[in-house]
């Protein structure tokens, strides 16, 4: 973001990330992990602040007013999104990256209930099923969205749509996702998480060194497939400044979240870090309470 960014707008993307992950957390291992009713309820009051301010949305749900500090942080981010000028007019293009934001934001909902939905299925966690849900729950869509307007890459909605530029997107997504899981698994093996990429697989039968091994290899072959993408585009669009810069910025939040994953606390110790790095056998559970949970092997009534 830096130097594009002016100080107001990059506070404010600090100030989401900021509060992505301890959100994102109350459905992984927190209050609302196996409670579908009130994260419904939640993630409903969250994805209404797209529209209406928080004084609109007062609730006499105690199940909601709970986590009105929460949502009501989220709100002022949202207002200042919808409210964004340039030139010190408001413009269509910025018209359409606010509503990409509020189309990710609530695709990350989504994601957050399914896997609410899942735990309480008690269904065994398919490998493909788990990717679709991380791809809405890992929430890189919606920070694209803020890269966008921090950097001013500000692109008009048909340019955005282009085939090639939204594999970019995608592929990077899945990026995100699969490092994010890769390197969080020690973290979440410990509070018995069971969506995560490598919980999927030695879900599916595979060891912990196959499922790891597995997501590497998927990881390898999206950045394949990223570079030659990205060749394509150079060569495909006609906005290719805008396109690239687009293109680029992506990459650049994926190299961020990947930097962040390692040099940041939430997941690694110090002395956890430098065992990685000196290549060090990382011990993970034999049987976590995710292996030895007894699943509902009964087919869903028709």
């Amino acid at each position: 973001m830096v130097p594009d960014a002016d100080a107001v707008t990059f506070r404010v993307i600090c100030d989401w990330g900021n509060w992505i992950f301890p959100f994102d957390d109350l459905f992984d291992d927190g209050g609302l992990r196996q409670d579908k009713l009130r994260a419904r309820k939640v993630l409903t009051w969250l994805s209404s602040s797209f529209e209406q301010p928080l004084a609109a949305r007062l609730s006499n749900d105690e199940d909601v007013n709970q986590f009105r500090d929460t949502v009501a942080f989220h709100d002022r981010i949202s207002a200042f999104i919808r409210s964004s000028e340039l030139g010190g007019q408001k413009s269509a293009i910025l018209a359409g990256l606010s509503d990409r934001h509020a189309r990710g934001m609530h695709n990350n909902c989504c994601g957050a209930i399914d896997q609410v939905h899942r735990q309480e299925l008690n269904k065994r966690p398919l490998v493909e099923e788990v990717l679709k849900t991380r791809r809405q729950s890992v929430c890189a869509a919606p920070l694209f969205m803020l890269m966008q307007l921090g950097q001013r890459v500000l692109i008009p909605s048909d340019i955005f749509e282009d085939p090639v530029l939204q594999r970019v997107q995608e592929l990077a997504v899945d990026l995100i996702l699969l490092h994010n899981d890769l390197l969080s698994y020690p973290k979440e093996e410990a509070e018995g998480v069971p969506h995560n990429m490598v919980a999927a697989c030695r879900a599916n039968g595979m060891t912990a060194q196959e499922a790891v091994d597995y997501i590497t290899h998927k990881i390898d072959a999206r950045h394949e497939k990223l570079e030659h993408t990205m060749k394509e585009l150079s060569f495909h669009h006609r906005f290719h400044e805008l396109s690239d810069r687009y293109a680029c910025g992506i990459q650049s939040v994926s190299k961020a979240n990947l930097y962040w994953s390692f040099w940041s606390e939430r997941f690694f110790t110090k002395d956890f870090k430098s065992r990685l790095f000196d290549g060090d056998a990382i011990d993970v559970l034999l049987e976590p309470s995710y292996l030895t949970r007894q699943y509902d092997q009964r087919k869903p009534s028709s």
